[in-house]
């Protein structure tokens, strides 16, 4: 199956070298590779003070120390010495800030060695010129100065959706290189670990970081003012991130039990699907949202919001999810209550339609899809 393309990634991805391997992207890769001749990928390697290097069929992961300053210097040496001896002429980032950074000059150093290489820079989230995501911290600002930059410099962007697409454009870039192509999901994996679920049961679950934007602190007030009302219903929060010791603490100060259970491996959170009746997503702020499709094919209904809604084609309030009215913690008690009350038969429907909605979103077919346009622009016909 394999193409006759090459391509250097460069992510910031550390799963290749944890135990619990979250964020799957070996797996990821695994599935990439079968429409690729080959593929390099530089990413972190947490907790060390050497380089780690871990092969698969088709690819390779070169895990770099994660200190931003050692990432840039170690990564550029690995880099330049795949892109000029390596016979590759694509160079693939994760993001349009540090791992653009670094992609970005390698593409410079090889084009003064006479070497011309292609930079793609992904964007996964709706937060370039975005006032909400700006007006968190200065370090955000400067974050968005860096990435207009890279991507005005990059030769491709790829979105996951087609509002964020449009997002740039407004911002000033050119339409013309930029391509759409979502996250997938390993939906097969996903649908053998369903189980049945029973109107009745509130047993919600939240995945995702634990930052601004992603709005769990709504979710808990939401959660607490229910709770009296609703005294089975669970909450979940699977996941981490620097606003944990807060969320921990306010669910302490509502004397409302929160369960936290931190990063887990896909493997286990495919079962926290399973055992949950509703996945809960109130971001204000979102690229695609990978784990609403991961909800869908585990056979679990969403709710979320607008924001979500916008940028992923698989939500439709009222059809495939329930939609919060507004960003705040009424709109959010109102959207979990509306879910608490559904029937069977409702339940069942919205499970459907979102089943539905996902299957096309596997990631096998969305790799396929990524080597096509890979080997088209290697050969410039894109």
């Amino acid at each position: 199956m394999g193409g006759a393309t090459k391509v250097l990634n460069i992510s910031r991805d550390p799963s290749p070298f944890l135990k619990t391997k979250v964020g799957n992207l070996v797996s990821r890769l695994e599935h990439y590779s079968k429409y690729l001749n080959h593929s390099y990928t530089i990413t972190i390697k947490v907790g060390t003070t050497k380089c780690g290097i871990l092969r698969g069929k088709r690819f390779e992961v070169i895990g770099v120390k994660q200190n931003p300053v050692f990432y840039l210097v170690e990564g550029f040496n690995i880099g330049k010495n795949i892109l000029l001896d390596g016979m590759v002429n694509l160079i693939n980032t994760q993001d349009a800030f540090l791992s653009g950074v670094l992609g970005w000059s390698l593409k410079k150093y090889c084009s003064m060695r006479g070497r011309k290489k292609i930079l793609i820079v992904d964007v996964h989230a709706n937060i370039i010129n975005n006032k909400k995501w700006l007006s968190e911290n200065w370090i955000n600002r400067f974050l968005n100065w860096t990435g207009k930059r890279i991507l005005r410099s990059a030769d491709y962007i790829r979105t996951v959706s087609p509002e964020i697409k449009k997002k740039l454009e407004l911002s000033g870039i050119s339409g013309e290189k930029i391509f759409v192509l979502p996250v997938g999901t390993d939906i097969r994996s996903a649908r053998k670990m369903t189980s049945p679920k029973r109107a009745g049961r509130q047993n919600m679950v939240f995945v995702g970081r634990l930052v601004e934007g992603k709005n769990v602190d709504l979710l808990i007030d939401a959660f607490s003012e229910l709770k009296s009302k609703y005294p089975d219903s669970t909450l979940t929060v699977v996941g981490d991130g620097p606003k944990r010791k807060e969320l921990e603490g306010l669910s302490i100060k509502l004397k409302t039990e929160v369960r936290f259970l931190g990063v887990i491996d896909h493997g286990k959170l495919w079962k926290q699907y399973a055992t949950a009746d509703v996945l809960v997503l109130p971001s204000s702020h979102e690229g695609w949202g990978l784990v609403v499709l991961e909800a869908f094919a585990s056979g679990i209904p969403v709710i979320t919001t607008r924001a979500v809604e916008e940028v992923n084609p698989t939500v439709k309030a009222g059809k495939s999810a329930i939609v919060a009215d507004s960003l705040d913690v009424k709109g959010i008690r109102k959207a979990l209550e509306a879910f608490f009350v559904l029937s069977d038969k409702e339940r069942s429907s919205l499970v459907v339609e979102g089943r539905k909605r996902s299957a096309k979103f596997d990631i096998e077919i969305l790799a396929k899809r990524r080597g096509e346009i890979l080997k088209k622009i290697s050969e410039g016909s894109m």
